[in-house]
């Protein structure tokens, strides 16, 4: 007859089993991983910066070289509206009417050098005449929690520094993003960078119709 000993030492294992099933239910079922440990790698995303360009000059400065550059810098780095005010005298009525159109001049050479979405706005104002641009920037940055790599633009290199892991590549990867408002996510209307109108423009082209006319670094001889 086994004693009472014995009998714990047949079940100890039974228990083990048994207290096992929890444990098993806070791993993955299928590659038994357990899903609320830590990881090594650094889990934060890339971060989005948001900024403002502001430019003031005399409205007889406004030229195309100016609307142009303003037009690749909104591309590049800009998002959501470019609001563009034009000052005029206020006891003139007829400079109110002749800033209202420059205004309007202006925004048709914007909208046709790619900056869809201007906004005008003509108010009196002291001094000389002056037309403002402004608009929202994005920047794409590295994590936060990510400090510059050791060793880096004259940085110096620690031994055992506590360097996240993943912070090199989240840095060169955030450098690399051409237009950081991507980041905000899609737009409705389709910019010509987008890649569903590439593929559209695929159907284009199978049916006869000319691409769009590339520009800025996609464009030979800039």
């Amino acid at each position: 007859m086994a004693t009472w000993w014995s009998k714990a030492v047949l079940f100890l294992p039974a228990a083990c089993l048994l207290g096992g099933c929890g444990v098993l239910e806070m791993l993955d079922p299928q590659h038994g991983i357990d899903m609320n440990a830590p990881t090594y790698m650094n889990p934060h995303k890339i971060r989005l910066v948001q900024g403002r360009e502001y430019r003031e000059v005399a409205a007889a400065d406004v030229t195309s070289a100016l609307v142009g550059d303003l037009a690749r810098t909104y591309a590049n780095a800009g998002g959501g509206p470019l609001d563009l005010v034009v000052t005029y005298p206020p006891t003139s009525a007829k400079a109110a009417q002749e800033a209202r159109s420059r205004a309007d001049i202006i925004a048709r050479d914007l909208r046709r050098a790619g900056v869809r979405d201007v906004r005008t706005a003509a108010l009196p104002a002291e001094g000389p005449a002056l037309v403002t641009f402004s608009f929202t920037t994005y920047a794409a940055r590295a994590p936060e929690e990510c400090d510059p790599m050791p060793g880096v633009d004259g940085l110096g290199a620690e031994l055992d520094r506590d360097y996240p892991m993943g912070c090199a590549v989240a840095t060169a990867h955030a450098k690399q993003i051409a237009h950081p408002a991507d980041l905000l996510g899609e737009d409705k209307a389709l910019p010509p960078r987008h890649g569903q109108r590439v593929g559209q423009m695929l159907e284009d082209y199978r049916h006869g119709v000319p691409n769009q006319e590339l520009g800025g670094e996609s464009a030979s001889g800039e």
